[in-house]
């Protein structure tokens, strides 16, 4: 558990009663499996078990400081019929591994010193990937006024600027690429999986036409860029 900082600890406890109170029962949707899923009793328990992508995740609130448990179930809460359950799990895990009390004050701070909190956390060398979280608990308590947030703080939340992020890293040091080894891995794979079809259609179960089919895919890919 990270050391809360006076500030933090100060506004947690102003703002716990203006947060919205938890719903009885929240419905979720998965694509994967084209249908809604249920939470119930989400006040007492700590831990909530998602479904989606055909499997199960944790997102486990007593990793958190006791000061954060409301907050992050009301916004949790209030997220999940709105985005997929796999970004509720990313930005849980996320804020869990790299909260810090800088992002913490970017909360309890308040609109007023957002730009300059916002810089702070730029200054930490926080990863891109945090960004997006934080931004949405801010969100949320502007949505819900929750004190000193306010709707009309929400456009400034939108204009905050996030990292400068290399997106063609990875395709410069060729972590993308195949090796040659991969290649013939892949291509031995396919002619067993084409072999197969030919003398034994009948065999092949769907898990196996899948992997060869996900295999295809990445091997056009490959061929497409050149490798």
């Amino acid at each position: 558990m990270i050391e809360l900082s006076p500030s933090f600890r100060e506004w947690s406890q102003r703002s716990s009663l203006n947060l919205p109170q938890l719903p009885r029962v929240v419905r979720y949707y998965d694509s994967y499996s084209d249908s809604y899923s249920e939470l119930e009793e989400l006040a007492s328990n700590d831990i909530w078990i998602l479904h989606y992508d055909g499997k199960a995740a944790s997102l486990n609130f007593g990793a958190f400081p006791p000061q954060l448990l409301q907050l992050l179930k009301s916004w949790c809460a209030a997220s999940l019929p709105v985005n997929s359950p796999g970004t509720i799990d990313s930005y849980i895990n996320r804020l869990r591994i790299h909260l810090t009390p800088s992002l913490l004050d970017l909360i309890s701070s308040g609109p007023l010193e957002l730009r300059s909190s916002w810089s702070v956390l730029l200054g930490t060398n926080a990863p891109y990937s945090v960004f997006s979280p934080i931004s949405s608990v801010l969100h949320f308590l502007c949505e819900h006024s929750v004190h000193p947030w306010a709707p009309e703080w929400d456009d400034l939340i939108s204009l905050l600027p996030y990292p400068k992020k290399d997106k063609y890293a990875s395709v410069r040091i060729g972590d993308v690429f195949i090796t040659p080894t991969e290649e013939q891995s892949y291509v031995q794979f396919l002619d067993t999986v084409v072999s197969r079809i030919e003398t034994q259609p009948h065999a092949l179960t769907m898990e196996e036409l899948r992997t060869g089919s996900s295999a295809l895919s990445s091997r056009a890919w490959t061929s497409e860029s050149g490798v």
